[in-house]
């Protein structure tokens, strides 16, 4: 019963914490190519869709639950931002309880494991992996993680053998959705060999003293019966296969993406020096949770040796301190070898991306040193260093900052311009952030500002592409055309497989009418992505251009299969299908041009221009009849429509209805005074118009 009560307050206090994200945007870092620009999850479950997530490597990454998770909420949800932030949420406390529960069955420390358990719960580095939609991936695969080591406990500590059978078969299962849902836990046989030691007791490679906090751990043991290593080895065997292989398909994917850094940009020398500066990072963060951002630019050689030495120093006496006390105290050893294990994926040897680290990344190493804190405090207490009342006052103190904390620190993910605009406050020279602001400040037409924050992009990291061709945009948005010319072109030099750059130079050398050297940067940039569908729309323009329709009307079909829900995509696929039915009509081709127009209408019932094309179809066709339905509710949708008003009156006149012929006249008159047809006709309604006069 005081674990139920326990398992509410943990709920209770994440909800405290993240509530407030359920009335949040989504953010311009991933979340666009992740859910609300992602057709397929916006499209919601369909046997297609998994069959698609079960394939992709799309965003470097291969996660297929991750996206079958987006769809779910797609489907419950729609595509607003409040469901899919809220499952996160729900999936976090779910996550702090499962803790609790693992921690507690494992060791019999309710309330250390309950500490823990809070710990995480609360602390503002895991805000990252709740308050981001993109880190769905952090809380799924924590999930199924948990339930991996709780399936493990219960494999060892069962006597059935039917029932160990059945729980090494759930770990195992468990671990495989975990890996499919991110690649962070590939080191869990470690972890497992970890736990084995402590608490589990199952391995001894001495025997070891028994001091006042242990006790409460010994019997956490007494019914599990010391294996050889030999046999725990063994029993791990299936664990470590699957980590090689979800390894090599972590870091295909991320190869394949181009997120894998190369040796060249960043030496192995710099990035062992990182990783000892981001380990003691996260310590110093862990302790001391101040200016967390959405984005660390990565120094690259510019790591002082005031910072490195330290560093170093800080992780080697931690690292003997664990050795020293392995015996004594072996929650040090496993709580520290847990947080460096674990970290040891995204620590940077292997660097992947362009930053130098992320706090997501701290999402399950961080339990490590939680363990250790938690474990150590009884010890402290048992030799009255501090009595037990101020203890106590003093974690009150630490659980109410952490929660004031963390409340903070999720504020700053309400939107895009709050979260880059607090990240560049709190580092320094970051590029990314720059970028990121820049989009959300144009997204709101706030197109001056957005151009300052994308040059200082540039001016931060001359070579970055990505900032180069965003700055090009947005002042070819201005009407700076040769500047974002000289930007698009240093973008593409600088990158030349970028499709997004490829297909924006291409935009303007088409506006400058050199529209051969246009294609071949449209072709080029669909060599690399096959997929881009404005590269498509774009090299399909060109082509309409050069009234090669037919080319143009395959690409503008690959492009709406790509891109079904993609506004400018059906916008210029509507604009094609009315030039073409106006193509048919002017040879006459009546059954063709209205197909076309009918397909336009299809896709933009709204669309005037192919309603009224439509329209003027059927009535040239002879079909005066149905031409009058379509032509009234043109000039309804779109009252100032001369033409629409000129024709409606035409119909009217063959109908007799002069009066009603007249008022469309004259109303195109007034729209277009120099309009002559429709000056003749309303001539031609006012002489068949019988004398209004009174009779004598």
């Amino acid at each position: 019963m005081r674990s139920f009560f326990v398992s509410l307050a943990l709920v209770a206090m994440t909800l405290a914490v993240y509530w407030p994200v359920r009335n949040f945007e989504f953010v311009n870092l991933d979340d666009n190519g992740y859910v609300y620009k992602n057709n397929r999850v916006r499209s919601g479950m369909s046997t297609e869709n998994v069959t698609w997530a079960l394939t992709t490597s799309h965003f470097w990454n291969w996660h297929p639950l991750v996206w079958m998770s987006y769809m779910s909420d797609s489907s419950a949800f729609q595509i607003g931002p409040g469901g899919f932030h809220l499952t996160s949420v729900w999936f976090h406390a779910a996550n702090s309880v499962l803790l609790f529960h693992f921690l507690r069955r494992m060791t019999h420390a309710e309330w250390k494991s309950a500490f823990v358990a809070a710990l995480f719960a609360i602390h503002p580095l895991n805000v990252e992996s709740v308050a981001w939609i993109s880190c769905r991936k952090d809380v799924l695969f924590m999930f199924f993680g948990l339930l991996t080591l709780l399936g493990y406990h219960r494999y060892v500590s069962h006597a059935n053998q039917q029932s160990r059978i059945r729980a090494y078969l759930f770990s195992i299962s468990a671990f495989t959705l975990s890996l499919m849902s991110k690649q962070m836990l590939v080191t869990l046989p470690f972890l497992l060999l970890l736990l084995d030691y402590w608490p589990l007791r199952r391995l001894r490679i001495a025997s070891t003293n028994a001091t006042p906090d242990s006790e409460e751990t010994k019997s956490a043991a007494d019914s599990i019966d010391p294996c050889p290593f030999s046999k725990l080895l063994l029993e791990k065997l299936p664990y470590f296969a699957l980590t090689l292989v979800f390894c090599f398909v972590a870091f295909a994917s991320q190869e394949k993406g181009g997120g894998v850094g190369s040796i060249d940009e960043f030496p192995l020398r710099t990035r062992l020096a990182n990783s000892a500066v981001v380990y003691a990072g996260v310590i110093t963060k862990t302790v001391w949770p101040v200016d967390l951002a959405a984005f660390y630019p990565h120094p690259r050689d510019s790591l002082a040796t005031n910072i490195v030495v330290p560093a170093i120093v800080l992780f080697v006496a931690v690292s003997l301190i664990a050795f020293r006390f392995c015996k004594t105290r072996p929650y040090l050893a496993i709580g520290w070898f847990w947080f460096v294990g674990t970290f040891l994926p995204v620590i940077g040897i292997v660097q992947l991306g362009k930053q130098q680290t992320a706090d997501r990344y701290t999402y399950l190493p961080m339990i490590g040193l939680f363990i250790a804190v938690a474990w150590l405090s009884p010890a402290i207490l048992s030799r009255r260093i501090v009595k037990p009342a101020v203890w106590a006052i003093a974690c009150g103190f630490v659980v109410v900052f952490l929660v004031i904390a963390a409340r903070m620190q999720v504020g700053y993910w309400r939107d895009s311009e709050t979260l880059f605009r607090h990240a560049i406050s709190v580092t320094k020279k970051n590029d990314v952030a720059q970028i990121c602001l820049g989009d959300a400040l144009q997204e709101q037409n706030h197109l001056d500002d957005a151009i300052a924050h994308f040059a200082k992009a540039v001016e931060i990291a001359p070579d970055n592409a990505l900032a180069h061709n965003k700055l090009g945009y947005a002042l070819q948005l201005a009407g700076e055309y040769d500047q974002s010319f000289a930007h698009f072109r240093k973008a593409v030099q600088l990158q030349p497989d970028n499709p997004t750059a490829l297909s924006n130079l291409g935009n303007e050398l088409h506006r400058r009418g050199q529209v051969d050297s246009a294609i071949e940067h449209y072709r080029k940039a669909l060599k690399v992505n096959p997929h881009s569908v404005d590269a498509l729309i774009n090299l399909a323009d060109a082509m309409t251009d050069l009234r090669e329709l037919s080319t143009a009307a395959d690409l503008y079909e690959r492009a709406y299969e790509l891109a079904p829900n993609n506004r400018l995509v059906i916008d210029r696929l509507v604009s094609f299908l009315v030039l073409v039915g106006q193509a048919d009509a002017a040879k006459f081709r009546w059954d063709q041009a209205i197909a076309a127009y009918q397909r336009a209408l299809r896709l933009q019932p709204r669309n005037v221009s192919a309603r009224y094309s439509y329209g003027r179809a059927l009535l040239l066709s002879g079909n005066s009849g149905a031409a009058l339905i379509e032509l009234t509710n043109v000039t309804r949708e779109a009252p100032n429509f001369a033409e629409a008003h000129n024709d409606l009156g035409a119909i009217l006149l063959r109908q007799g209805d002069h009066a009603a012929a007249a008022n469309h006249f004259r109303r195109a008159i007034e729209l277009k005074p120099e309009f002559t047809l429709a000056k003749q006709n309303l001539q031609r309604a006012l002489g068949r118009q019988p004398d209004s006069a009174p009779k004598k």
